[in-house]
């Protein structure tokens, strides 16, 4: 009974959490405390982390995170993207400038990515950045090579050989990305390349004011080879062409067929060009056989002269 008395109140120091108990504690990850005579407040402890699951009092309240997760293009193998060849602004008749976002080569067994593609074949001198091997010679087709090593060091190249190159020393993976053509001159025939579709500055004449003939005869046109005027790759799927007639005669419809090679009828015609003018001309993008090197061409009426001219083609890379 204290009823009347004083009482004489103490402070309770016996089950205390003393300041010391706690001062080489934190939280991993979480805000600090620092510890006052008889409670814990928000503040900072500065020494070690406590191992994680060894407190399970209090809790920290939940966060939100966000985050972009970047989705990478999807580089396919034996695929590129974006490839441009083109003349060198410098010196167009000795240099082509090859260019892709990037580009898949092989060694045979894995693929190799080139990334952000940008260089240049330099015909005059010998190796990675030229001619693999020997020198440049007029009339003919060079194919292009993206080349690299094992450590990813890259190059581009040209050869006369569409399959099999000859590689630099220490170049192990391959890839034949276009071709490019040396005129009479020895000059580079000027063209752009864009993927797989190559055209002509100049359209380049393959036959000129001739008549090609009635279709039981008609005029083999050789486009491929390595003579003056063979301007496409024995590795073209089609070639655009550029044809035209004219006649003394200012009235007549004049027809002209064309007929790739490798077929076996004379009647088994690809392409009917029709041209109902006096020196029409007209422009059609004909299939050909790949390794082919000729198209036929003829008309059905009277004695017409033709001339053809190519005006660019599509390769099969």
């Amino acid at each position: 009974d204290v009823t009347g008395k004083d009482i004489d109140w103490k402070p309770v120091t016996t089950n205390k959490l003393a300041a010391s108990a706690v001062s080489n504690a934190k939280l991993a990850g979480s805000p600090s405390y620092a510890v006052t005579t008889d409670k814990v407040t928000p503040s900072a402890i500065t020494t070690d982390l406590l191992a994680a699951g060894a407190v399970t009092g209090p809790k920290l309240a939940t966060q939100s995170v966000s985050f972009t997760v970047a989705h990478p293009t999807i580089m396919v193998a034996g695929g590129f993207a974006r490839l441009a060849v083109i003349p060198n602004a410098a010196a167009a008749t000795t240099k082509v400038d090859v260019s892709a976002d990037w580009i898949s080569l092989t060694n045979g067994t894995n693929h190799f990515i080139v990334p952000a593609l940008a260089a240049t074949i330099d015909t005059a001198v010998s190796g990675a950045g030229g001619l693999d091997t020997g020198t440049r010679t007029a009339n003919r087709t060079y194919h292009i090579w993206v080349i690299a090593k094992a450590d990813t060091t890259s190059a581009v190249m040209c050869s006369l050989s569409a399959t099999s190159p000859t590689m630099p020393s220490g170049y192990t993976y391959k890839r034949r990305c276009g071709s490019f053509r040396s005129d009479a001159s020895n000059n580079i025939l000027r063209a752009y390349q864009n993927g797989h579709h190559t055209r002509f500055v100049d359209s380049q004449s393959v036959i000129t004011d001739v008549d090609p003939g009635a279709c039981s005869s008609a005029l083999a046109v050789t486009y491929s080879g390595t003579s003056a005027g063979q301007v496409v790759p024995a590795t073209a799927t089609s070639v655009l062409i550029q044809s035209g007639m004219k006649n003394a005669s200012a009235t007549g419809h004049y027809i002209l067929t064309y007929k790739v090679a490798g077929y076996t009828s004379t009647f088994d015609w690809y392409a009917y060009v029709t041209l109902g003018a006096l020196n029409a001309t007209t422009i059609i993008d004909l299939l050909v056989v790949p390794g082919g090197t000729t198209f036929s061409v003829c008309r059905n009426t009277a004695t017409v002269a033709v001339f053809i001219s190519i005006m660019g083609y599509s390769d099969n890379f």
